[in-house]
């Protein structure tokens, strides 16, 4: 995984506390990165298309359950 994809899906379950059915803005979560609006959208679409993130509602993503286990999983590998 990019590791821009991996900041990204790590901050998302930071501000979801790794909820899947708690959803974060793109703004927001771009905001908190320091990231332009496209590049947050060229990533958020990346981990959209790789079924880590879903599209909540416009502007909205939550995390996929298969997203989840790849952060455990970074966890447990130490990254």
């Amino acid at each position: 995984m990019l590791p821009e994809y991996r900041e990204l899906l790590e901050k998302v379950y930071e501000m979801t506390k790794g909820n899947e059915v708690k959803y974060v803005g793109e703004k927001d979560i771009g905001k908190e990165l320091g990231q332009e609006a496209e590049e947050t959208k060229k990533i958020v679409s990346g981990l959209l298309g790789e079924g880590l993130l879903n599209r909540r509602s416009i502007g909205n993503v939550e995390l996929t359950h298969v997203g989840i286990k790849e952060i455990q999983k970074g966890e447990t590998l130490g990254k």
